[in-house]
């Protein structure tokens, strides 16, 4: 009888919990949401607005508008670095500072690959407890019928027990209880369910402009220091 006293409570203590995660995470990813596209449009203005020199922006201007982390600026920092980088190593192997330094199409690729691993890193990264809601909307229905399941049986059992009508009313009381579990489980599971599938909508989308945005500006700095083949 103890462990029937304790499992009810139990259950409902843990799905309490999953759905307070579940909102926490969707709280958090929902305003980390609003930031990004803040970011987006920022970095993605200040690409336009340089489209001609585009590893001339300012970063540390980028770096003072918000203490968050900023997968554009991240996008840009490594590009730019790396763009740099090649640079001042083909002029070194030309071993002439007045001669103009371009980019080779090898260089490209190599910039191209490196966009590509950052652009999987910071999708990995906006992800990041999204397990949690997950979880949530498959565990939560499985507890809900755990708890119905074991409270069904506990009173099926003290049915040979029940004299009168008064003990039958216990027994349909016990069976609302139990089947309680079930119908919070299912709330719980579509509380969390709606999110997460906002959420990963929402990561698409910026993994689309994270790609758009790296590859307006891996054309800007080819146009710019791409080698022109001349026959």
């Amino acid at each position: 009888m103890q462990v029937s006293q304790i499992l009810g409570p139990m259950i409902y203590f843990f799905l309490i919990v999953l759905s307070l995660a579940s909102w926490v995470i969707f709280i958090y990813k929902f305003w980390l949401s609003r930031k990004m596209d803040a970011f987006a449009l920022h970095c993605e203005n200040l690409l336009k607005q340089h489209k001609r020199a585009p590893l001339n922006i300012d970063l540390q201007n980028l770096n003072r508008q918000t203490a968050l982390h900023n997968p554009f600026l991240s996008l840009y920092t490594l590009l730019q670095q790396g763009a740099l980088s090649l640079l001042k190593k083909n002029r070194e192997l030309k071993h002439a500072q007045d001669t103009p330094t371009f980019l080779s199409s090898t260089d490209i690729e190599q910039l191209s690959s490196q966009i590509e691993m950052k652009i999987y890193a910071e999708r990995k990264l906006y992800e990041k407890y999204l397990f949690i809601l997950s979880t949530t909307f498959s565990a939560a229905p499985l507890l809900g019928l755990l708890g119905t399941v074991w409270g069904i049986s506990l009173t099926l059992k003290a049915l040979p027990n029940s004299a009168n009508a008064l003990s039958n009313g216990a027994v349909l009381s016990g069976l609302s209880v139990a089947l309680g579990t079930t119908v919070w489980g299912i709330v719980v599971a579509i509380c969390a369910l709606v999110p997460y599938n906002y959420i990963k909508n929402r990561i698409d989308d910026y993994t689309v402009r994270m790609n758009q945005f790296s590859t307006d500006l891996l054309h800007g700095v080819e146009l710019q220091y791409r080698a022109v083949d001349v026959s």
